[in-house]
């Protein structure tokens, strides 16, 4: 039985990203690939989240017909404005581990055992 089905682990819709609320950064880390998640702050007057540094992974260049972009699963998109919240961070301040990709480019994220023994 995977985390999926015990509560232990979450998917998340790509329509987040199309609709411009959630945005991904790839991090390399030797040859592993981890991804950050960043959910657009409802507030945008600079009193919650902080503005993305680093240029979002952009996975719908996939679908550009470019076989070089789809082989590797997206392409580095544009800075997006505004104040975003690091949801990897604040899973992590709250107990579930980032696992690197899945062969289907799901992003994985666990809660530790710990938590599940309470």
């Amino acid at each position: 039985m995977t985390g999926f089905y015990t509560g232990r682990a979450f998917a998340l819709n790509s329509l987040m990203i199309n609709a411009g609320w959630m945005a991904v950064n790839r991090e390399d880390v030797g040859s592993q690939t981890y991804w950050r998640l960043y959910i657009r702050a409802q507030k945008q007057d600079g009193s919650e989240g902080q503005p993305i540094q680093n240029p979002p992974w952009d996975l719908n260049a996939r679908y550009n017909l470019d076989p070089i972009i789809y082989e590797a699963g997206g392409q580095y998109g544009s800075v997006p404005s505004g104040y975003w919240i690091d949801f990897t961070a604040l899973a992590q301040a709250y107990g579930w581990n980032v696992y690197r990709h899945c062969p289907t480019g799901a992003i994985i994220m666990q809660a530790r055992a710990s938590l599940n023994s309470r």
